[in-house]
């Protein structure tokens, strides 16, 4: 199947999607599981339900621009947003765990994910790149 195929070529995204809409859905759970004061920087800029719809949603569409990817010409765009959405909300927790406690494993842990976000952003902007060289290339031949 055409879809898995771009699974099976890109599994860090798809990893790091999953594994996105997973903590999301984690923090969605029925209990409180940013109740420790590592948490106070970050819940002072969201609370716990924002936090996990916004990890699950883009941990969603992370996943999905992978799965869909090369469906549409536009879907290079979607991976490179998503991973870049992704880098961003890691880097949020970073900073709000190292104004906390900087020498906290938090620090550690969600910089690696943002290193593996960034990582995915570089290589979904190399697809985009081809893709709008193809696109020019398409360009050029209906002016000529």
């Amino acid at each position: 199947m055409k879809i898995l195929s771009h699974v099976k070529k890109r599994p860090m995204e798809a990893w790091l999607g999953g594994i996105t809409a997973g903590l999301g859905l984690w923090t969605l759970l029925p209990s409180t599981s940013m109740e420790s004061s590592g948490y106070t920087k970050l819940l002072a800029m969201a609370n716990e339900p924002t936090w996990g719809i916004l990890f699950f949603l883009v941990g969603l569409a992370s996943w999905l621009s992978v799965v869909l990817n090369g469906l549409r010409w536009w879907t290079p765009f979607t991976r490179a947003a998503m991973n870049a959405a992704t880098a961003m909300l890691y880097a949020a927790w970073v900073g709000g765990f190292w104004g906390v406690n900087p020498a906290s494993t938090a620090v550690y842990v969600y910089l690696c994910l943002v290193i593996v976000s960034v990582r995915c952003f570089y290589l979904a902007a190399l697809d985009v790149n081809t893709r709008v060289g193809e696109l020019r290339a398409r360009i050029n031949t209906r002016a000529i």
